[in-house]
């Protein structure tokens, strides 16, 4: 992951399921820490760590990230997100513990509902 924006210091598995503990929404680990989390094992250190939801869940993802400091990253630039809904292209949140903190997560917006999940670059 690029340092352009900052520091990462990617949120474990752990970090990431008490994120997300009780959450009204259906969520997943996606890329690489996912690989290895299915696979039982690690075999590299990852730049950061990502989360899928699905585009319907927004409004209650900003609520969850309550004290969180959450950014839009759309087009090449990050915008303190507010809890607005996104616009269709703005398909990525990433989180902070803290303003002046590094990056912890990164969450991928797609669309889909409570059953099915619809990856952006291939739709089948």
């Amino acid at each position: 992951m690029s340092d352009d924006y900052g520091p990462w210091e990617p949120a474990t598995a752990a970090e990431l399921d008490q994120v997300f503990a009780g959450a009204p929404f259906r969520w997943w680990i996606t890329g690489g820490m996912a690989l290895e989390l299915y696979a039982g094992y690690s075999w590299r250190d990852h730049d950061d760590a990502d989360v899928g939801i699905c585009r319907a869940d927004v409004a209650a993802l900003y609520r969850q990230l309550d004290g969180f400091c959450p950014y839009v990253a759309a087009k090449g630039q990050l915008n303190s997100w507010d809890g607005r809904l996104l616009a269709d292209g703005e398909n990525n949140v990433w989180v902070k513990d803290r303003p002046e903190g590094p990056w912890r997560f990164d969450i991928a917006i797609g669309d889909g509902d409570g059953q099915t999940w619809i990856y952006r670059r291939d739709t089948r």
